[in-house]
C-alpha cells in the first residue's frame, strides 16, 4: 500500500555547488567568509547570488580554501569503517 507519492522539484535556474566553495560555519574562516558575503549582498539574497558573487570575486575562495583540504583529511582520518 502506497501512502505518499513524493516527487522532487528542481528549479531550472538552480546552479550546482562547486567543490571549491565551502558554505558552512565550522571554523572562524567560515565566519569571515559569511561576513564578506553579507557585506557584499546585504541581508536578502539567493544561493545563486552567492555563486555569482564567487564568480565576480574569485578571491573569496582563498578565505576558506585551506579548510577544504583540512576538513577532508579530518574526515578521512575519522570516518567509521563498516
Amino acid at each position: 500500500m502506497k501512502i505518499f507519492n513524493c516527487k522532487y522539484i528542481i528549479p531550472n535556474d538552480f546552479k550546482n555547488n562547486p567543490n571549491d566553495i565551502r558554505l558552512t560555519l565550522d571554523y572562524e574562516e567560515d565566519l569571515n567568509l559569511a561576513n564578506e558575503i553579507f557585506s557584499e549582498l546585504g541581508d536578502y539574497f539567493s544561493y545563486n547570488d552567492v555563486l555569482d558573487l564567487f564568480e565576480q570575486k574569485p578571491s573569496l575562495h582563498e578565505i576558506t580554501k585551506p579548510l577544504i583540504k583540512k576538513w577532508n583529511q579530518y574526515y578521512q582520518d575519522n570516518v567509521t569503517k563498516f
